[in-house]
């Protein structure tokens, strides 16, 4: 059986939260769970929700906002535009899976902490 690891921006830093390596996310992964956040958001607006929430505080997306944990050399990483860029894609798709009338929120942190 293959062995499961979770993904993310870097893979040479611990997870914060499971204290796991992750894999670095490929072009493939980013596309996927982009589509992957649309898919989530579209069900809860056909299962009849009144909006959803993007949770991007202290998990994947906010790790891709670090110059710390985000040591990636392509679209992603570097200049902090592009180390938004994967938030934004995640919006964006959840826009427009859900349409313009239904309510989105993203959830952040206010101060990002830093290990000892």
């Amino acid at each position: 059986a293959p062995v499961c690891r979770p993904v993310g921006p870097r893979s040479r830093i611990r997870e914060p939260a499971h204290r796991s390596f992750p894999k670095e996310m490929d072009q493939g992964d980013i596309d996927r769970i982009v589509r992957d956040f649309g898919a989530a958001a579209w069900r809860a607006k056909e299962g009849g929700l009144d909006g959803v929430e993007i949770f991007a505080a202290g998990h994947l997306i906010d790790s891709f906002w670090s110059p710390r944990l985000n040591k990636r050399t392509d679209g992603y990483g570097g200049a902090l535009a592009n180390r938004v860029r994967f938030a934004l894609e995640v919006i964006a798709e959840v826009r427009r899976r859900v349409g313009p009338d239904y309510c989105v929120g993203m959830r952040i942190q206010g101060k990002a902490s830093r290990p000892r």
